[in-house]
């Protein structure tokens, strides 16, 4: 097994980036799979393996409900057993009982993904569907770049309630919320944690569990 330096395995051998992975030192591993999702790696390094010889297996969901269907395709490419929560039965139940739990009065909410430009997503990203699970309103929903460059005075002007701050990709801190904060006075400006908003997979439960908690006005 290896993974790329970002990964937080320290125990496997790192190949390079998402964006600049070793191929070569991938193929010398002779892995039985390899897994790449269409936001993080390049297609012409997924295309040299798949020339290399080596079995491909792509995920990327857009959606939360998407993450159960990709994740039983991942443990079948990988040959591992189904986690429980993740059987289709299962999955469905959790699904049902999320979707009875959102909020009727909603949010209406910008998340900065960057900083230098400030740059947010638009609805068609895993994040702002988790976010609509959560009766959160993407005011930036229906823009036609999946990541758009933004200003602070944009997200005043579409009415935005909320603004989240998430610790990853760009790593804001407290000194980020001030100045947000400063500029929009009337918004209510958190940060969150950004692998809980962006990581889909076998934690995509108790993440939303956790920002549920961590949304709830004070």
């Amino acid at each position: 097994m290896a993974c790329t330096r970002f990964c937080e395995q320290p125990d496997l051998p790192a190949v390079g980036g998402t964006k600049n992975p070793d191929v070569e030192a991938v193929v010398a591993l002779a892995p039985d799979v390899v897994v790449v999702n269409d936001e993080e790696n390049r297609i012409e390094d997924a295309d040299a393996l798949v020339a290399a010889g080596v079995r491909v297996h792509s995920m990327s969901p857009r959606t939360v409900a998407a993450v159960g269907p990709a994740m039983l395709a991942l443990v079948d490419a990988v040959g591992a057993d189904v986690p429980a929560q993740f059987a289709e039965l299962e999955w469905n139940r959790w699904l049902d009982e999320q979707r009875s739990a959102t909020p009727s009065v909603r949010r209406r909410c910008a998340v900065l993904v960057w900083r230098r430009p400030w740059m947010t997503m638009n609805a068609d990203t895993y994040g702002s569907s988790l976010l609509d699970l959560l009766g959160v309103d993407n005011v930036f929903g229906e823009a036609s770049e999946r990541y758009p460059e933004v200003t602070l005075e944009e997200i005043g002007a579409r009415r935005a309630d909320l603004v989240l701050l998430p610790g990853e990709p760009y790593p804001f801190k407290e000194r980020h919320g001030t100045e947000v904060a400063d500029a929009l006075p009337d918004v209510d400006v958190r940060l969150v944690d950004g692998r809980d908003l962006f990581w889909w997979g076998i934690r995509t439960p108790a993440a939303i569990s956790r920002l549920r908690d961590a949304l709830r006005r004070t």
